[in-house]
């Protein structure tokens, strides 16, 4: 899931200070603290994260012109680019104009909603182990991203996570070990091939 810095996500810096956060409106399962786990503030804009985002429908119109001015902010430029920055509210018939146009300038590809998926599952398993974060916090997350690219069965394990908690319970499992086994699905999530996080 990299892009322009080697390790994601958008940088939602800009310079109306009013506008919309990227994500935050769009994605109404995510719980506020993985909604700052997975979208920070302060970071370069990262354009295989964004191409994921888009994928899934992540990103609503009326946050596309602050994505395109943390584009500008990242060094990319171009008509379509400046063009979407200075829209206010625009309608999804005026996105749906600029944004291959967008894309191209931006060095982006449109691709499926599986690979989107496994790139923000990725990014955010990677997240949550490197901060040390309970992984079972974010069971639901993985979930909502499981759901909206249809079941991929690449991160069957992680999207069913917050099932596995059912299951344990049931079984008599601790939650330690069904910790300790959420780790290990995210570990091996990460250590997969694909693009680097």
């Amino acid at each position: 899931m990299s892009g322009a810095n080697g390790g994601r996500e958008f940088n939602l810096r800009r310079k109306n200070k009013n506008a919309p956060r990227v994500g935050h409106s769009t994605v109404d399962s995510l719980q506020p603290a993985n909604r700052q786990l997975m979208y920070p503030h302060l970071v370069p804009f990262d354009s295989q994260l964004v191409e994921a985002r888009l994928a899934l429908g992540m990103i609503g119109s009326d946050e596309m012109p602050a994505l395109a001015w943390d584009a500008l902010e990242a060094g990319l430029d171009g008509p379509s680019i400046r063009r979407l920055a200075a829209l206010i509210k625009p309608s999804g018939w005026e996105i749906d104009q600029i944004i291959p146009a967008f894309m191209t300038e931006a060095g982006m590809k449109s691709i499926s909603r599986q690979e989107a998926s496994i790139r923000l599952a990725r990014q955010l398993a990677h997240r949550i182990l490197c901060e040390g974060l309970d992984p079972l916090t974010y069971s639901r997350d993985f979930e909502a991203l499981w759901i909206r690219a249809d079941y991929p069965t690449a991160i069957q394990e992680v999207g069913s996570l917050d099932d596995q908690k059912t299951v344990a319970k049931y079984m008599g499992q601790s939650e330690a070990e069904l910790r300790e086994y959420a780790r290990s699905v995210l570990l091996a999530l990460v250590a997969t091939s694909g693009p680097k996080i």
